[in-house]
């Protein structure tokens, strides 16, 4: 490709995204980044359960780095706090506390968040325990992709309805959660963490990936359903 065929494709591209109605993601991250942008991989951390110590720990701790995560939350477990966290750029969106392969499960997880009157960017879903069976349900339910759990980073032609994440958690491997974004840089691609608790080893696991990666300058950190869009409207998905 040609450095003129490049920027005309470029243009392209972020005319899409503009058409496609997505909107910029907060003045900290104003345009899609990743891909064809001036980031060479995307880094999301996202959080599932609606466990407290996500309030107490995970979100402040993010916002003291000046980024933004996503929220998988479900019923059972909810705290009216985790509602108030997309004020402060956060997404919030769709989990469920059952593990049974019922269009039900589904359904819960958007119950919520129109009860909470989630907005933005609350369209994309977690699989409960990994239960990849639920995506048939999916788009029934105005969800537009989803996060697995296969731990692989996501290069081009992923899919956007089994987005792959590394699961960060007392028992992981620091060298192995670390290799993740570093794999992601040297392949264009996209790194998801995803974690329960944010307490005791798994906070400091958390917070030594965090502090790593916002150092890192070519990585665009945003939370998981704007990376998704961006990278969909661009065609990096299949």
């Amino acid at each position: 490709m040609s450095l003129g065929q490049y920027f005309t494709f470029i243009s392209f591209a972020f005319i899409t995204l503009s058409s496609s109605g997505i909107e910029p993601w907060s003045p900290e991250n104003p345009n899609c980044k990743w891909p064809y942008g001036e980031a060479s991989s995307a880094v999301s951390f996202t959080y599932d359960d609606a466990l407290i110590s996500q309030l107490d720990n995970g979100a402040p701790f993010l916002k003291s780095k000046g980024i933004r995560g996503s929220f998988f939350v479900m019923k059972s477990k909810f705290d009216s706090r985790f509602a108030k966290l997309e004020e402060f750029g956060h997404e919030v969106s769709g989990h469920s506390a059952r593990c049974d392969v019922s269009e039900g499960v589904v359904a819960e997880g958007r119950q919520l968040l129109v009860e909470m009157n989630a907005f933005e960017y609350e369209d994309s879903y977690a699989y409960p325990c990994g239960r990849l069976q639920l995506r048939k349900w999916l788009p029934k339910y105005g969800f537009f992709g989803a996060r697995g759990v296969s731990g692989v980073v996501n290069n081009y032609g992923f899919d956007r309805w089994n987005v792959g994440s590394f699961s960060l958690f007392e028992k992981s491997d620091l060298d192995k959660a670390r290799e993740h974004y570093q794999r992601a840089r040297v392949s264009d691609g996209w790194a998801v963490y995803h974690l329960h608790h944010v307490k005791d080893v798994s906070k400091s696991y958390h917070d030594t990936i965090v502090e790593e990666v916002v150092k890192t300058s070519d990585v665009w950190i945003a939370p998981f359903g704007v990376v998704l869009k961006c990278a969909h409207a661009m065609g990096y998905t299949l």
